[in-house]
Parts: structure tokens; sequence; C-alpha cells
């Protein structure tokens, strides 16, 4: 039977013309397809989206690369018909190619779709039509105060071979074409990371399929995972694995914003998803958390919450709390340096061996060059521990106070809406945050997290007035520190970092349509408290480069903060010791309220003093999106 279907596809795709059926005669032709068919055939064409087209002419069939889909159409059923011979190798023929349109036009003609045996000759690696066949999207994420959090997110396909039943497992993703390394950069990993930052703003994408592989390595690396089943018919999955093999013969943009891995999976969904009862597309990028959510209006949701599984730091973490501050130094070294504790201080001390046992799953060198790390790898893997850490739950356990949230929000960017009062005026000002991975908590008491952009507008009955415009700001918690005392009280590294675009920095009541804009690069480095029982303090010294004035700001900001989850409260206090007198991003006293009136709006009160400028007082809402 299997070799039947097998010979029966060939003939279809002969270069011999079929008589066809009847019935078929009604929809031969693009023009007489339904405006929903044709809406489904630009889609499969990728011409849905300006921001996101094939580059390359050869992506078509007609070798333009603004193609007429009229024009393709009639290409593809030409050759499925006959009449427009193909003479070449047997895995090159267009349909080889371009699985997904040729199978759409077939179902057009013949109201199916072609069976994996029509692409035998390809050597695509296509699952079984049947009801194995299954589909998750997979999300990888990092904490709240990591710029990684802008995370990847895959699309993995699990079903059998057509040809032998074996199992297959597809892992279909997008990211940015890798160019000629930088040897200086790589040697300077602080300038690796922003060289990557500014390159992925603009370049070449691809599509990349790896059979028989996992999303960027579960077990390999420090991210945590979310796994979302894909509640579609088989048919509908098997139709995303075309469209997929499609793609890969396409020059794609990429940009990390409208362009990117999320645009890539958005864009193939559409073509077997109903269109949503509303947008989804976002103004400022693509997220694939929130396209997913607009998907998701029926009974049962296309992108279900499946399952979870935790970064391997997170539980090296939790462990790592379980530590004396000796045994914590001793596991900072082998995490730093790959020192191994002395064999007396290993003895003494089992939660120490078993977290050092923990870390070396992620240091296969360090595993194959000593036998001691080996031994101490085997004693995690045999105790009771490694039950709680591979467990895998529907979705992300309650993180306990003293832990960085992990971002897995389907809402990344906030507009702030405040009635400002300075200096006896009122201006209305908007804020803009894309991007931002507190965008629905609470973040008055919260020290860390991570914003790519935030922009801040102005209005009187005069005109706009611009504010400040923020490029990558990130603060980030790191190890414990400093001494015995302070590491028992739950104090961390915290770190900061931040570039400015300050209008007129010196004022605070700034004139509309006037323009002086000044770059701040802000650095800070101390310690504090995340939480404790709702409490946090944190004592953070600050270096200001400015290109105005003194061009440098030194500073320490001491701030206090608590929440219950409902209510959020901080002030801060800042000391002077060299630089300008004031500046409009760095008040001297700070008062700020946030109260949760939902899971994604909240209204905030606030309040800074400046020692010679005077004070802004405000009263805001923020909702997320």
């Amino acid at each position: 039977m299997r070799r039947f279907i097998y010979l029966l596809a060939v003939l279809l795709l002969s270069a011999k013309p079929l008589v066809l059926h009847a019935q078929a005669e009604d929809f031969s032709t693009y023009s007489q397809l339904t405006a929903d068919d044709k809406k489904m055939w630009r889609r499969i064409l990728l011409q849905e989206d300006a921001y996101f087209r094939p580059r390359n002419a050869d992506y078509y069939l007609s070798n333009s690369a603004n193609p007429d889909l009229a024009k393709e159409f009639d290409l593809a059923e030409q050759y499925l018909r006959g009449t427009l011979p193909f003479t070449g190798a047997a895995d090159a023929t267009p349909w080889c190619h371009f699985p997904a349109r040729f199978a759409f036009v077939a179902k057009m003609i013949y109201g199916s779709y072609f069976m994996p045996e029509a692409y035998r000759s390809c050597n695509i690696p296509l699952p079984e039509l049947d009801n194995t066949l299954r589909a998750d999207i997979v999300q990888t994420f990092e904490q709240a105060d990591s710029g990684e959090a802008l995370f990847h997110v895959d699309l993995l396909v699990q079903g059998k071979r057509f040809y032998n039943g074996s199992i297959l497992t597809l892992n279909i993703g997008f990211g940015r074409r890798n160019d000629t390394a930088n040897r200086l950069a790589n040697n300077l990993s602080a300038l690796n990371k922003a060289i990557i930052l500014v390159k992925s703003f603009g370049g070449d994408g691809e599509v990349t399929i790896l059979a028989d592989d996992s999303p960027n390595g579960i077990r390999t690396n420090r991210h945590g995972q979310q796994v979302y089943r894909i509640n579609l018919p088989a048919e509908k999955i098997y139709f995303l694995t075309l469209l997929a093999f499609e793609s890969k013969q396409a020059t794609f943009p990429y940009h990390l914003m409208r362009a990117n891995c999320h645009s890539y999976l958005q864009h193939i969904f559409t073509a077997v998803l109903p269109e949503p009862p509303s947008s989804n597309k976002k103004l400022f990028f693509d997220f694939m958390p929130t396209f997913m959510e607009a998907n998701n209006i029926a009974e049962k949701p296309v992108f279900e919450t499946y399952r979870y599984w935790p970064a391997p730091r997170q539980g090296l973490d939790d462990m790592a709390k379980q530590l004396n501050w000796h045994d914590y130094q001793a596991l900072q070294g082998f995490l730093s340096d790959d020192i191994i504790p002395a064999q007396e201080h290993l003895k003494t001390s089992k939660p120490l061996r078993l977290a050092i046992g923990k870390a070396a799953e992620q240091r296969e060198n360090s595993l194959k060059n000593s036998s001691d790390i080996l031994a101490l790898r085997d004693e995690y893997l045999s105790s009771e521990l490694l039950l709680s850490t591979v467990t895998t739950v529907s979705r992300p356990s309650v993180e306990d106070d003293n832990a960085v949230p992990i971002f897995n929000s389907p809402h990344a960017s906030t507009l702030k809406t405040s009635a400002l009062h300075v200096n006896g005026k009122t201006r209305l000002q908007f804020e803009l945050d894309v991007f931002n991975t507190m965008a629905d908590q609470l973040q008055a008491a919260a020290p860390y997290g991570f914003t790519l952009g935030k922009l801040a507008i102005q209005t009187s009955e005069h005109g706009l007035a611009f504010d400040h415009f923020v490029f990558a700001q990130q603060n980030s918690v790191d190890n414990a520190c400093c001494g015995e005392r302070l590491y028992a009280l739950g104090f961390r590294q915290i770190n900061g970092v931040s570039i400015d675009l300050v209008n007129d920095p010196k004022k605070i009541n700034l004139h509309p349509w006037k323009l002086k804009p000044h770059v701040e690069l802000n650095l800070s480095r101390g310690l504090g408290t995340i939480s404790k029982g709702g409490w946090s303090v944190q004592v953070l010294p600050n270096l200001s480069l400015l290109s105005y004035d003194e061009y440098i700001d030194l500073n320490v900001n001491a701030s206090l903060g608590w929440t219950n989850g409902k209510w959020a409260i901080s002030a801060s206090k800042l000391g002077k010791i060299y630089g300008p007198d004031d500046r409009r991003s760095r008040p001297d006293e700070t008062l700020r309220a946030e109260y949760k009136t939902s899971q994604d709006t909240r209204l905030e009160l606030s309040y800074k003093h400046f020692d010679r400028l005077g004070a802004i007082a405000g009263v805001g809402y923020v909702f997320a999106f």
C-alpha cells in the first residue's frame, strides 16, 4: 500500500499532463480562489509584513523579490499540471525547494495536501501524518535582571519518520546569520557583548532546522525553559513543517525588534491559524507570548502551558543558600576559577560536595580532566536532591523572597501617564518602556530589572518637550557578599548600567520644542538585599560620564524599600562626592509608592527633590501590554 501511494505521488508530480477530476476545475486558477485562500497564499509566500519579507529573488518561482501573487500561483499550478516541465536533479525540483506552496496549490486543485511520500526524492526528513505528530513552542528565558531575558523561542516538532516509522524530532528556529568573527572583540567579553547588541539591529537572518535535537540544549546550558503544547490538528502541524523547510531557502532581514525569532514563528503560524478577533501585531517589537495570548480565545487554547524546566543555575542557587559563608566562598571559587576545595574541607561538608557536583554537570572539560570532580558529580547524581531538580511542572514555581524572579510574562512593555507638578506648573507626561522585564510587577522596592528602551515626553499648553530617552538600562543582582555577617543577612552584589539621552539636564522645568540633548553613561556597583520579610536596602556608589559640565559625577545612593505584593514603597537619599550641583536624572531625595490594581495595571505616586532646582511631584497610571 505504501509503495502504491508513493508511485501515485510521483505521477502527480511528473512532467506529463494529467487528467484532473471534473470537480477540481472550479479551483484550478488563482482568480477563482476565495478571499481567505488568497490571504493564506500571501502568508505562505511571506508577503504579509513589509518588515519580514525574503530578500532573495530566487525564493520565488518568478525570480522576483517583489512577486506577483497570481503569477506565483499559476507557475506552481503549471508545474503540477506538467505544462511547465522541469529538467534537473530529482532533489532540486521546485516542489523540493518549496514544499508548502506546492502542497497548498495541490489542495486547491485536488482537495488535499500532498502526503510525505510525494517528497521522498527531496531528501527532506518529514514526519508521518498521523496521531503521533505533535508540536511545542519552547521558550528559553532568564531572570528578570538580565538582558538575556529577551528570550529565544523555538518550534519543536515530534513524530515518526514517514518512510520507516523511526522517532523524528525537529528543532525549528530563526536567528541572525553569523559573519566574520572579530578576534579583538572575542578577547574582550564586554566589548563582544556590545558589538553583538549593535549588530542585532541589522543584518541577515536565517531559518535553522536541526533533526533529532532538543532546543537550545535543555540539559547543557544555564537557561530555563517553558514549553507550550500546540493544540492543532496533525494536518496543520504537518503544513507548519513544510513551511519551515521551505523558508530555509529564504534570506530574511534580521532586526532585534521587528525581524527576530518571535517574528518568524508568528509568520509561519499565521498560515495555519484563523484571524484573531483583534490585532496582535505590536507597534514596537514582535513578542511571541503576546501573539499566543491573542490566539488563545477559544475554550481550548491553541498554545497551552505544558512543562517547565528550571534553569540549572536556579537549582544551584537554591543549594547555595544552604551553605555557610566559608562553604559559599569555596563554591564561588569553583564556579569562577575551577578551584577545587581541599579534600579535608570537602569531607566535612556534604552540602558543599553536592553543590559542586551540581555545578560540575555544566563543565564537561572539567569532568574529563579531573577524577575528583567526576566523583563529586556522581555523588550528586546519586543523591536525593536530584529528584527535586529534574521534576517537571506546568509553570514556574513561586520564587522565595530572596530571589530575582524569572521573566515569564506575556507583557513586556509599559505605558505610564502621569500628571506632574513642577515648580508650581502642571505638566502631563507620557513614558513608554519597550521590553521591560518588570512590566507587570511592582518596581518601587525591586532593585533589579532590564529595559531595552525608555522614552519620556512632556506636554503643556505650548507644545511638547522631550524629557529623556534611556537605552539599555540593566540593574542586576550578583553573588552574595561581603563577609560572614552580611552574608547571613542576605546581602548581595548589585550592579547597574544605563545610557541616557537627557534634554537640558540642568533644569526640571523644560521648555516645549527646545532640544538640548546630553549623553549620560551611568555605572553603579554596590551591595544590598533583595527582600527580607518584604524589606530591602541598597547602598550603591555611582559613576556617571557626562557630555556637559565637569564630565564626571561621583555619588552614593542609599535606598530603602518595602512591598507586600499589593503595595510597594521606596525612599532614597543621594550623597554627592564630585560633579554637577544638580542633574534632573539624579534627584537628591526620592519617595515612590505603587499600588497594584490588577495583574497588568498599577497606580504610582512619586516625589523628587533637587537641592537647587526645586521638586517634581507626580501621580501616574501604568499599564503593561
